[in-house]
């Protein structure tokens, strides 16, 4: 910005002024090229009864070589601790990732409570970034498809049983 507080750019062998949409997008372009990555809850498509956890891309940048973590590690995955912190070559808006983590009726009992996700990953310039965001099942699964499964609103999920 130059002192009357205007932008001013290279057109040719010419300063000329900025106009408001090239300086908007000269912004927007430094940020959305660093990869930006959240956690989210979903039912699992095939099977509405598992819960998966999914680590998503909010921007279009790709994040590279994602290593994410659980901690604590719940009871699903205390048996498995071999298997962490998951490598993931690639997240971005085409190649989300979600892993299995409970089942509906079991909730936080089986994922655990007062769980991070953490997740290290670089940009393609090489810089590295780290994600570590509280989870909580009972918060992120919406209360949809009760009415499906022959649930009442208000009914307590950890004392579900499958009836199949």
């Amino acid at each position: 910005m130059a002192h009357d507080y205007r932008f001013y750019i290279r057109a040719g062998a010419h300063t000329v002024k900025a106009r408001q949409f090239i300086v908007e997008a000269i912004w927007s372009k430094r940020y959305f090229q660093k990869p930006r990555i959240a956690h989210v809850f979903r039912p699992k498509p095939q099977n509405e009864q598992v819960i998966q956890l999914g680590v998503v891309a909010l921007t279009n940048a790709p994040a590279l070589d994602v290593r994410i973590r659980l901690e604590p590690l719940g009871e699903n995955f205390r048996q498995c601790p071999q298997y962490f912190p998951l490598q993931i070559p690639v997240v971005n808006s085409l190649n989300p990732f979600y892993i299995d983590v409970t089942t509906d009726f079991k909730g936080e009992a089986m994922f655990g409570t007062n769980v991070h996700v953490i997740a290290e990953y670089r940009d393609l310039a090489g810089s590295e970034y780290t994600y570590d965001e509280p989870v909580s099942i009972s918060n992120a699964i919406p209360l949809f498809g009760l009415v499906k499964t022959g649930l009442l609103v208000g009914q307590n999920l950890s004392s579900r049983s499958i009836n199949s």
